[in-house]
């Protein structure tokens, strides 16, 4: 079976963070997190039931974009160091074990 594709539609933070919040909880226990590369500077979270793309969460820069992915990030279990690292890099991916109720 398909995993569920989450695209949150607004194109920018608060409202990427809102519809995290939101959401997360369809997308089963959190496998992964990345952004940058092929899939473009977009937060992509992975989880055992979907994938949810925050397109307002962005990475590579120090400004309000990559704020919200190390928001999101340190809400899955990435300390709050490795988030503020994480968000400035062109693209990362960083595996994880967290779970939604």
């Amino acid at each position: 079976m398909a995993k569920k594709e989450l695209i949150d539609p607004s194109g920018f933070t608060r409202g990427s963070l809102d519809y995290w919040a939101a959401h997360k909880g369809e997308l089963g226990n959190i496998q992964k997190a990345r952004c940058g590369g092929q899939g473009g500077k977009i937060l992509e979270i992975e989880g055992t039931e979907g994938v949810m793309r925050l397109t307002g969460c962005t990475c590579g820069y120090g400004g309000e974009g990559p704020q919200g992915t190390a928001e999101v990030l340190k809400d899955i279990g990435v300390s709050h160091q490795d988030a503020v690292e994480l968000m400035q890099l062109e693209a990362f991916q960083v595996l994880v074990q967290c779970c939604r109720d």
